[in-house]
């Protein structure tokens, strides 16, 4: 699970942002939840988060353009 900010936000920010979020994904109340929703937390640094995000901008991008869909 990511939390999303603006571009330039300060790493201090993030990092610490990423800290607190996944200090409640691992309650185990929050566990429970997620479960009973049919979700599972996977907790990722802010740079794992960035490298997921670019890879999936390549992988969609050639889906679309597989799909012959128009760039917007």
């Amino acid at each position: 699970m990511g939390v999303g900010s603006n571009r330039g936000t300060p790493a201090a920010v993030l990092n610490k942002l990423n800290t607190e979020v996944a200090a409640i994904l691992r309650l185990p109340e929050t566990a429970k939840r997620m479960a009973d929703e049919g979700a599972e937390a996977e907790i990722r640094t802010p740079a794992d988060i960035r490298k997921m995000i670019k890879a999936d901008l390549v992988k969609w991008a050639k889906v679309a353009q597989d799909a012959n869909m128009p760039k917007q």
